[in-house]
C-alpha cells in the first residue's frame, strides 16, 4: 500500500512537472506573438508615416490612449516619447 501511494505521488508530481513545463512554453510562445505582432505593426506605421501620401489622422491615437489606460499601460510614459520623437 505505501508503494502504491509513493508511486502514484511520484507520478503526480511528474504531470505537474510537466504541467509547469508546458505552461511556461505555451506563455513564452503567446508572448514571442505578441512581440512579432507589435514589431510588424510599428514597422507598418513607421512605412505609412514616412508616405507623404498617408492620412494620418486615420491613426485613432487617442483611442489607443485609452485603450492602454484600459490594459493598465503607463500612458504618460508613452506619451512624453511620442513627443521627444516627434520634437525630434
Amino acid at each position: 500500500m505505501v508503494k502504491e501511494c509513493t508511486r502514484l505521488e511520484n507520478e503526480l508530481k511528474k504531470f505537474e512537472d510537466q504541467k509547469r513545463i508546458d505552461m511556461k512554453k505555451h506563455l513564452d510562445e503567446v508572448t514571442r506573438s505578441t512581440v512579432v505582432f507589435f514589431c510588424q505593426t510599428k514597422l507598418k506605421m513607421a512605412q505609412q508615416a514616412l508616405d507623404q501620401r498617408f492620412e494620418k489622422s486615420s491613426w485613432d491615437i487617442e483611442g489607443w490612449k485609452v485603450r492602454l489606460e484600459e490594459l493598465g499601460g503607463k500612458r504618460f510614459s508613452i506619451i512624453a516619447r511620442m513627443q521627444v520623437k516627434e520634437v525630434v
